[in-house]
């Protein structure tokens, strides 16, 4: 994104990125690849070897991902670096877990030697400009629901990280300006307060998005979405998203990626597809669908004909008409999710929802920002909604079918050392038993009631390899603990029974926890 609008300028393009397990982890959540610091340090040293110059932003929501504490803590070690650290907890919070593979240090560690040389928190104009190391961390509450950092820290991220890349642009544009027209403009001279207020109005410029995005017919239509995903979930139906080839359609492939490890629905019942599949994202790695069907991601791959009553489509910022006949030949439901500056009137009343939304262009007059942006601010405005209404879909449908309990992910997968912890509390919380109790339901859940003894004393890297695998652990764990609290223990086989009669976990939680 940001490297094409370099170019169209004429300037030389230099955005690179680093993802924990690769390209593969835009459409497959790779957990456990963000335990390894060591290969952070080996992605990020391959991509900066030989530059001049490196602004390294490395971003952990929560504070706790190894592999991005390994790039931190390399990256201050260079003359060349200027190291920022993003996350949304406050220091003293971050992950306090050792890790394997990085000499027993925690993550709150490597906060806390960052804090201590950080600019200090306050007002943006009385910080120093050479700062090197830099923590922002801006608290913005808890997630809507627990530890999923996807919603609000998600959001957040996108925002800092346009403000601060669309706001370096402008000020790079700026200094192509002409003298004559430096003279003739004096006011537009960048200066400490310019940077100041271009920073704040952009961020303003976010807010009224994020307000514009949850009026009130469009709430109403998203209620609408939410209860037809919500039946596809509890009826073995399929949700599919279907992008665009503009920005908006990365969301999309986030959006879908995320439900496996938040909320134990498997990739194929929830995934996107694009336009020209891989062609259109110009990864390093380029087209890997060789990898997988989860990766084959082209739109032509949609087996229309194959849909039923109870699956569901949702076409993002996708009004081909070539695209809507085959949708509207097939049983399932359509939703319609329209994000930009123009209005879309649609002849497909097909669509059970419809959420059009409308961004105003007047909105970017009021940022300051360079007037050759427009067309970029835009695009990230619709990156924003169209990420806030996918997350409400998608979280709402979820919630509704019962994969969440009293805020909580309750099939949560323990897919890397952060998640298997998390269902330990979980379980030790839900079940009211001990942590050393949660432990060893989780493990039985895991590994069967014969052997799961044998790997009492595994690393919990071992663990983490085997329960990633499997679904409705944390479930099977929570229900093994409610019945041990009431010396009335069961099999796992027992609990795997009950939970096949009942397709909202919700209600079969209730019933563990009513015991």
């Amino acid at each position: 994104m940001f490297n094409e609008e370099l170019i169209k300028h004429g300037l030389k393009e230099c955005c690179e990125y680093c993802i924990a397990g690769g390209d593969q982890a835009l459409l497959s959540s790779q957990e456990r690849p963000e335990d390894d610091p060591i290969q952070g340090v080996k992605d990020l040293k391959a991509l900066t070897e030989g530059a001049r110059q490196v602004l390294y932003i490395g971003i952990t929501c929560g504070l706790s991902a190894p592999y991005v504490g390994g790039q931190v803590e390399y990256a201050m070690q260079q003359d060349n670096f200027v190291t920022v650290l993003m996350g949304f907890n406050p220091s003293h919070m971050a992950r306090d877990q050792p890790v394997e593979k990085w000499q027993g240090k925690t993550f709150k560690q490597l906060c806390e030697t960052l804090a201590a040389i950080s600019p200090t928190p306050g007002h943006c104009q009385s910080q120093p400009k050479n700062a090197k190391h830099i923590l922002l961390n801006p608290v913005i509450g808890p997630e809507t629901i627990t530890g999923s950092t996807r919603m609000k820290s998600g959001t957040a991220t996108i925002i800092l990280l346009q403000s601060i890349l669309i706001g370096a642009l402008s000020k790079a544009l700026s200094t192509q300006t002409t003298e004559d027209e430096v003279k003739s403009k004096p006011e537009q001279s960048q200066s400490g307060d310019d940077d100041y207020n271009h920073v704040w109005n952009l961020l303003s410029l976010f807010d009224s998005t994020i307000r514009n995005t949850y009026r009130t017919n469009v709430c109403l239509e998203m209620a609408k979405g939410m209860r037809a995903i919500s039946n596809a979930l509890l009826n073995d139906g399929r949700v599919i998203y279907v992008g665009n080839q503009v920005f908006s359609g990365i969301s999309t492939l986030i959006d879908s990626s995320e439900m496996k490890p938040t909320f134990g629905t498997e990739n194929e019942r929830y995934r996107t597809y694009l336009p020209e599949g891989w062609s259109f994202l110009r990864t390093r790695s380029g087209d890997i669908s060789e990898r997988g069907s989860v990766y084959n991601i082209d739109l032509k791959n949609i087996e229309w004909n194959e849909l039923k009553n109870n699956d569901v489509v949702v076409f993002v910022n996708n009004e081909k008409s070539d695209v809507w006949a085959l949708a509207k030949k097939s049983k399932a439901q359509l939703i319609h999710v329209h994000v930009g500056a123009d209005t879309v009137q649609l002849q497909q009343s097909e669509a059970s929802a419809k959420l059009l939304l409308k961004l105003e262009k007047s909105d970017i007059a009021r940022t300051g920002i360079n007037n050759k942006l427009t067309t970029l601010l835009l695009e990230s405005m619709e990156v924003l909604s169209a990420k806030l209404l996918l997350n409400g879909l998608s979280t709402g449908g979820h919630v509704l079918s019962g994969h969440v309990y009293s805020n909580r992910m309750i099939n949560v997968r323990a897919a890397n050392d952060k998640l298997f912890y998390r269902a330990v509390f979980l379980v030790q919380d839900l079940g009211q038993v001990s942590f050393t109790q949660a432990q060893e339901c989780l493990l039985q859940a895991a590994y069967g009631d014969a052997v799961w003894k044998d790997y009492i004393t595994s690393p919990v890297s071992t663990h983490v390899q085997n329960i990633a695998k499997l679904n409705k652990v944390v479930p099977i764990a929570i229900g093994l603990a409610c019945f041990n609290r009431l010396n009335n223990p069961k099999s796992v086989e027992d609990i795997q029974h009950i939970l096949a009669n009942e397709p909202c976990l919700r209600k079969v939680l209730k019933k563990f926890l009513s015991l």
